[in-house]
C-alpha cells in the first residue's frame, strides 16, 4: 500500500471516528470496550485472521485503530469542564459584569455588529468560571482597534444568552455550533462604552508579533488608499469581506477570496522570501525564517482553518527541502489534516476546514486531468482554467449544503478574479513592509494597487450580473454530499485498489438500474404529501404551503414595528433559500399590521412572487405600511388581488383555499380596527382542513359559526396570539380541531391568555405555541395527518381524519 494511500485512509477515518464520537458519544465507550474484548481474545482472533491476505489485515488494523484515536481524542476535547457549570449560576436575563482577556481579533458580521470572543477570568470577584469563553457582540462602534486587540484584558458588561436549539426547520443549531469553538454562550454588550480596557496580558512573543503585524499593516493600508479600497484590501489580506460585497462575492463564487489561504500564503512567502534572499542569507535560513513569517501571518489573521491549513503544508514542504527530503503535495495535505484534527478535532465540523481540505484535495485529483484535456489551448489558460474547474468541483457540494446556492459563473470569474487578487494581495503586503520601514514607500506602491483593486470590483461587479450565474438550490441530503466526496476519495486511492473497483465494472449496470427506479419512486410513486409550516417568527404570524405539486404559498411574514430584527430578512427568507424556493405562487396579507406583513418586504425583494393576496379595504382605514407594500409589489411587477368572502386559491391536486371573511358588505360596518379585516380562510385536502384566522376577533368567528359555515377542520390557527377575547369558548365545539397552534413571541400583551390556552384544553385540542416549541409542521395526504415541531416537544402518530369531517370540506 503506497504511502499517500495510508495518509488518505488515516486523515479520512481519524476524522470519522472524531464525528461519529461527537455525534453519537457513547461510540468512545463501545470502542473501547471492543478493543478490551480484542486484547482478551487476541490469540484466538489470531488464529482465524491468519488466512485472511496480509493486505487486508493490515487494512482492518489500520480502520479500528485510527478510528478509535479519533473518538479518544474527541472524547477527551468535548470532557464537561467544571467552570462551564460553574458558570450557568450566572445565566440570567439582567446584565452582569465580568473580566477577561480577549483572545482573537474582532470580526465584522453582515448585519453591522462586531463580534469577539473573552476568555473569562472572574466574575464579581468569583474566580470559578475561570476559562471559560464567551462570544461578546454588539452594534457598530468597535473595530480591530483599541480593547479588542489580542490579549488586551477588558471589563465587559452585558446580557448572558445561552445558544438555543434551532426554532424553524433547517436553522443552524447554535448549541452544537458554539459549542464545537469552544464558546459557552453569548453576551450582548449594548454600548461600546461597557467596554473597558483594564490591561494587556502576555500571549507570547509570537502573538504580539503578530498583532504588531496586522496593526501597522492595517494602518499603512489606510494611510495610502482611500478607504473603500482600504477595506477591501485588509479584507483580502486578513480574510474579512467588506460590507456590502457578500451578495456579489457568493453570486461569483469568490468568497474564497477573502477567506485566507494557500493562495495568500503563497504569495506572502514569495515576498518574504525576496525579502530574506535580498539580505543573502542561505537558502536553509532564509526557508526558516521564511516559514516563521508565515506563521505570525496565520496568527494575525486568527488562526483560521484555511490558513493553518496552507501554513502545515508550507511548513512541511519546508523541513523536507532543509533536510534534503521531498515531500508530495498530496502528502503534505494529508498530514496537515492530521495534525489539525489531532490537535483540535472539532475542526472536523468546520465549515472553513471542510471547503479548504476539498478544495485543494480536488485540485491535486482533477486540476493536471483537465489540464491535459485542453492541451490544445495555451497553457497558462488551460492550467488557470483547470484549477478553477477543479476548485468549484470540490467546493459545490459543501457550498450547496451550507449556503444552498451553486455558481456556475465561478469557473471562468475565478481566472480574472484570483488573478488580480494575487496581485494586489502580493503588492498590499509589499507595501505594507515598506511602509512600517517609511511611510512614503508605501504610496507608489497602494497607488498601482488601487487601479487593480477598482479591476477586481468592476470585474465582480460585471459577473454578478450575469443571468444564471448563481442559482439557489434547495439543501441537498447528507447522505448525497457523502457520495459526492466519497468518490473524490475513491479517486485518490491506490492503483491496486481502483484495479479492483475497475474489475467489478460488470455490477454497474444493476447498480444504476437500482438508482434509476428509487429515482422514479421519489419523482412518481411516491405519495405527495400538503406541508403546513407555521413558521416561529416571534410575536407575530408567518405560514408556509406546499401543495403536493410543489406549489407554494406564504401567508403573512412577521414583523415588529421599530425592533432591530426583521424576521422577514433573518428567517422568513433564509427558511425559504433553504427549501429551494425562489418563487412563491401566491402571497397572502391577512391584514395590514406590522406583525403579520412588515417582514413580506423581504419576501417580496428577494423572491418571485406570482400574486398577493390582500383583503378589500376602504382607503379610510388603510395604514401606510399597506400603502408600501402595494408600491413594492408595483416595482417588483407583482399582480394584486383584493379578495372577499367566497373568494378562493385552486392549487392543484385538490387543494383550495376558501376565503370565508371579510363579506363584500363589510365595508358598511365602518370598523376602523384592522383586526377585523383579516381575511379568514380554510386549506382543505380531501378529509383534511387547516383554519388560519389572521388576528380576527371572536366577534369575527362567532358570525362566522352562527352563518353555518364550516369551520371543522384538523388544525386550528388560534386568532389573535392567544389573545383573551379573540378565541371565544362558544365557537370552539365548533371548530372542533385536534391541533391548535399559537404564533406567539416575547410580548408586553400578556399573549397568548391563560383563560384562552384553558379554553382550547377544555376543547380537547393539542395545544403548540410557536415561542415554546418552535415552528410547527403538518403534513398530511388528505387523510393522514402528521404533526412535529421543531424543538420535538411534541409529536403525535398519524391521525386518520373522520368521514363526518371530509364530507363538508367542499361545501
Amino acid at each position: 500500500m503506497q504511502r499517500e494511500s495510508v495518509l488518505l485512509y488515516a486523515v479520512v477515518l481519524f476524522c470519522v471516528g472524531a464525528a461519529m464520537m461527537d455525534i453519537w458519544g457513547k461510540l468512545f465507550a463501545w470502542a473501547l470496550g471492543v478493543c478490551l474484548a480484542a486484547t482478551i481474545c487476541w490469540p484466538v482472533c489470531r488464529r482465524c485472521a491468519q488466512g485472511l491476505p496480509q493486505d487486508l489485515r493490515r487494512l482492518a488494523s489500520l480502520c479500528t485503530g485510527t478510528m478509535l484515536a479519533g473518538a479518544m481524542v474527541m472524547a477527551v476535547s468535548t470532557l464537561p469542564r467544571p467552570c462551564d457549570r460553574a458558570f450557568a449560576q450566572y445565566a440570567s436575563s439582567r446584565a452582569f459584569d465580568f473580566t477577561g482577556v480577549v483572545t482573537g481579533f474582532p470580526e465584522a458580521t453582515s448585519d453591522s455588529r462586531w463580534r469577539a470572543v473573552v476568555k473569562v477570568e472572574e466574575i464579581g470577584g468569583d474566580r470559578r468560571p475561570a476559562g471559560v469563553h464567551l462570544l461578546i457582540t454588539g452594534k457598530q462602534g468597535r473595530t480591530d482597534e483599541g480593547p479588542f486587540l489580542p490579549g488586551a484584558r477588558v471589563r465587559v458588561r452585558g446580557r448572558f444568552y445561552p445558544p438555543r436549539a434551532p426554532a424553524n426547520p433547517g436553522e443552524p443549531d447554535m448549541r452544537v455550533i458554539l459549542r464545537r469553538q469552544g464558546i459557552s454562550g453569548t453576551v450582548y454588550v449594548r454600548s461600546p462604552d461597557d467596554v473597558h480596557l483594564l490591561g494587556t496580558a502576555d500571549l507570547g512573543i509570537l502573538v504580539r508579533a503578530a498583532t504588531s503585524l496586522r496593526g501597522r499593516i492595517t494602518a499603512v493600508t489606510r494611510a495610502t488608499l482611500e478607504p473603500h479600497h482600504a477595506a477591501i484590501l485588509c479584507g483580502m489580506l486578513f480574510g474579512s469581506p467588506p460590507s456590502g460585497m457578500e451578495e456579489k462575492l457568493q453570486a461569483t463564487g469568490t468568497s474564497h477570496l477573502f477567506a485566507v489561504s494557500g493562495l495568500h500564503v503563497g504569495f506572502i512567502a514569495v515576498v518574504l522570501y525576496g525579502l530574506f534572499s535580498a539580505l543573502r542569507l542561505p537558502v536553509s535560513a532564509a526557508a526558516t525564517f521564511v516559514a516563521a513569517g508565515v506563521w505570525i501571518y496565520a496568527l494575525g489573521c486568527g488562526l483560521r482553518p484555511s490558513v493553518v491549513r496552507a501554513a502545515l503544508m508550507f511548513s512541511f514542504a519546508v523541513a523536507a527541502g532543509v533536510s534534503g527530503r521531498k515531500v508530495s503535495a498530496r502528502s503534505a495535505l494529508y498530514l496537515a489534516g492530521l495534525v489539525m484534527a489531532a490537535a483540535s478535532p472539532l475542526s472536523v465540523f468546520d465549515a472553513g476546514a471542510q471547503l479548504s481540505f476539498a478544495v485543494v484535495y480536488s485540485i491535486l485529483q482533477f486540476a493536471p486531468r483537465i489540464e491535459r484535456a485542453l492541451r490544445r489551448l495555451p497553457v497558462p489558460f488551460a492550467r488557470a482554467f483547470a484549477v478553477s474547474l477543479s476548485t468549484q468541483i470540490g467546493a459545490m457540494p459543501l457550498v450547496a449544503w451550507y449556503f444552498g446556492r451553486i455558481a456556475p459563473i465561478a469557473a471562468i470569474a475565478n481566472i480574472p478574479c484570483v488573478t488580480m487578487s494575487g496581485i494586489a494581495v502580493t503588492i498590499g503586503f509589499s507595501a505594507g513592509l515598506a511602509g512600517a520601514v517609511c511611510r512614503a514607500l508605501a504610496f507608489p506602491l497602494n497607488a498601482a494597487n488601487a487601479l487593480i483593486l477598482s479591476a477586481l470590483e468592476g470585474t465582480i461587479d460585471l459577473l454578478a450580473r450575469v443571468p444564471f450565474g448563481s442559482i439557489t438550490v434547495a439543501r441537498p441530503p447528507l447522505w448525497l454530499v457523502l457520495v459526492c466526496y466519497l468518490a473524490l476519495v475513491l479517486l485518490g486511492c491506490s492503483r491496486r485498489v481502483l484495479r479492483r473497483i475497475h474489475a467489478a465494472r460488470r455490477h454497474l449496470p444493476l447498480l444504476m438500474a437500482v438508482i434509476a427506479a428509487a429515482a422514479v419512486w421519489i419523482a412518481v410513486l411516491k405519495p405527495a404529501f400538503l406541508e403546513t409550516v407555521f413558521l416561529s417568527v416571534g410575536q407575530g404570524d408567518s405560514v408556509f404551503l406546499r401543495s403536493p405539486s410543489g406549489r407554494t404559498v406564504l401567508v403573512d411574514g412577521g414583523g415588529w414595528p421599530g425592533a432591530d430584527q426583521d424576521p422577514g430578512s433573518e428567517v422568513v427568507v433564509p427558511f425559504l433559500l433553504r427549501r429551494g424556493v425562489r418563487r412563491l405562487d401566491v402571497v397572502v396579507g391577512t391584514h395590514p399590521h406590522y406583525d403579520h406583513i412588515s417582514g413580506l418586504m423581504a419576501v417580496l425583494k428577494s423572491c418571485r412572487v406570482g400574486v398577493l393576496v390582500k383583503p378589500a379595504l376602504p382607503q379610510s382605514v388603510r395604514p401606510n405600511i399597506d400603502r408600501e407594500l402595494d408600491r413594492l409589489a408595483a416595482e417588483r411587477n407583482v399582480r394584486v388581488l383584493e379578495m372577499v368572502k367566497g373568494g378562493f386559491i385552486d392549487l392543484g391536486d385538490g387543494v383550495r383555499i376558501n376565503v370565508l371573511h371579510p363579506p363584500q358588505d363589510f365595508g358598511d360596518h365602518s370598523s376602523q380596527d384592522l383586526n377585523d379585516w383579516s381575511l379568514v380562510m380554510k386549506l382543505t385536502l380531501g378529509g383534511f382542513g387547516v383554519l388560519l384566522t389572521g388576528d380576527a376577533g371572536g366577534e369575527i368567528l362567532s358570525h362566522l359559526a352562527g352563518n353555518r359555515l364550516d369551520l371543522r377542520c384538523a388544525v386550528f390557527k388560534v386568532p389573535h396570539h392567544g389573545a383573551a377575547r379573540g378565541c371565544p369558548g362558544s365557537v370552539l365545539p365548533v371548530i372542533s380541531a385536534t391541533w391548535a397552534v399559537v404564533s406567539v413571541g416575547p410580548n408586553p400583551f400578556g399573549h397568548p391568555a391563560g383563560t384562552t390556552i384553558s379554553a382550547l384544553h377544555r376543547a380537547g385540542m393539542r395545544v403548540l405555541r410557536t415561542d415554546i416549541d418552535g415552528a410547527v409542521t403538518v403534513i398530511s395526504d388528505g387523510r393522514r395527518v402528521v404533526v412535529r415541531s421543531a424543538l420535538g416537544r411534541m409529536e403525535k402518530p398519524a391521525k386518520r381524519a373522520s368521514p363526518r369531517k371530509e364530507s363538508g370540506l367542499h361545501g
